[in-house]
């Protein structure tokens, strides 16, 4: 059984909630700030737009902090309130104990409720970043749809037969979700508890291998994406990547970062407590209620923080004039030969051939912008030398002139 006190696990499992929903509300708050307040545009035209995100923001946000007040307020039910306790007059166990193996308590049938509707919201949005990472792949997308489908009919028989648990008075010191051993016999009980184990296992492997295979995509895409490569295959994630990339570092110290960050963008923290979850399930302890009270506010953590790298900074204001918040088509022709030096100073070449790059080795030393061969996002029409401007993490700017001098325009048919 593990863990006997399940009150204990319960605890454990809202104190570590707390921390991590402290964590997640100033991720939550910074993450509104800069979409909403700043008004940052995506990185292309694929990603939702800021009314969507901010829909999915304020519904992750809105489950999460009904999920951590339901579990504070348990908390204080079975330790604090001064209800009648004659229940718990039994031999060696506690009323809280009692309180959090009732299966059947409305608060703790909203908790699971809660999370299940989280699961799919946040594996939903993760699945869209898998689609998106892997240039808007229908089938890369198909796999982890049907799991999570699955997870969603699993889920909703397990919150079903959790409402069928036998009282906690007859199971004090197990966990909803662990077996009483006066139930696993044979006869009606011993049916009923196949019946419901049975189904918590499908719930819970699901649950896992759905997050599994969702990190997989995003690590495996993101992989794929940090090699660098004359011609860009998924020009939107790379965007999602490199709008990532720090000012000023080393590439050695570059390419570790990027792979720090796609650690972090790829969810891995949540099929982690998914795994948790089953382990703790397969060995019958009730120290399973632990990770299962923190997963709303780990997918809610995650998925906030895979918004932040969806989005980037508002344009300079130098910038609009040239070429507006909307998603321009650029005014370069396919050879970069740069337009006369009466237009607007300022041209996206978001669209611009993936061979057009500028070497490393044009860059001074002291002005290292992100890694080696990330093709520039604006060009700014300047007779000076190659000089590089630029607002740290997401743009910068390179000369016309250096522009010229990288790629010859090719001599025009006639």
């Amino acid at each position: 059984m593990g863990i006997r006190s399940i009150a204990l696990c319960n605890l454990l499992g809202i104190w570590l909630e707390s921390i991590i929903y402290g964590v997640y509300l100033l991720l939550f708050l910074v993450t509104v700030y800069r979409i909403i307040l700043r008004h940052r545009v995506p990185i292309s035209t694929s990603s939702p737009s800021p009314a969507a995100i901010t829909v999915l923001l304020l519904t992750l946000f809105a489950a999460s902090t009904l999920h951590h007040a339901i579990s504070l307020k348990m908390l204080i039910e079975a330790f604090i309130s001064t209800r009648p306790k004659n229940v718990a007059k039994l031999s060696g166990v506690h009323y809280a104990d009692l309180y959090f193996a009732d299966a059947q308590n409305p608060l703790d049938v909203w908790r699971n409720w809660i999370l299940l509707g989280m699961l799919v919201v946040g594996n939903g949005f993760l699945i869209y970043s898998c689609f998106h990472v892997w240039n808007r792949s229908y089938w890369i997308s198909l796999i982890p749809t049907v799991l999570l489908a699955g997870t969603l009919v699993a889920g909703t028989f397990t919150i079903h037969l959790l409402l069928q648990t036998p009282s906690p008075v007859s199971r004090p010191h197990a966990s909803p979700f662990v077996p009483a051993p006066n139930h696993q016999g044979s006869g009606h009980h011993g049916h009923e508890f196949h019946k419901r184990y049975t189904w918590y296992t499908v719930y819970f492997v699901l649950s896992f291998a759905t997050n599994v295979v969702i990190s997989f995509l995003l690590v495996l895409g993101g992989i794929y994406l940090l090699v660098p490569e004359p011609q860009p295959k998924f020009p939107d994630a790379r965007k999602l990547y490199e709008s990532n990339c720090t000012l000023a570092t080393p590439p050695s110290t570059s390419y570790f970062l990027s792979l720090l960050r796609l650690i972090s963008a790829s969810a891995s923290l949540y099929p982690i407590a998914t795994l948790a979850v089953l382990l703790l399930f397969v060995l019958k302890s009730n120290a399973l209620t632990i990770p299962l009270t923190i997963l709303p506010q780990l997918l809610a953590l995650v998925s906030t923080h895979i918004i932040t790298l969806l989005y980037e900074p508002q344009l300079p204001t130098d910038l609009e004039t040239g070429i507006g918040m909307s998603a321009q088509k650029s005014t370069i022709p396919d050879a970069p030969d740069l337009p006369p030096a009466s237009s607007s100073p300022f041209y996206s070449l978001r669209n611009l051939p993936g061979t057009l790059r500028v070497p490393s080795a044009s860059i001074p030393s002291d002005s290292l912008v992100r890694r080696p061969m990330l093709a520039p996002s604006f060009a700014r029409i300047s007779q000076n030398s190659v000089t590089l401007h630029g607002r740290p993490h997401h743009y910068h700017y390179v000369t016309a002139k250096a522009l010229r001098s990288f790629h010859p325009p090719l001599p025009h048919a006639g």
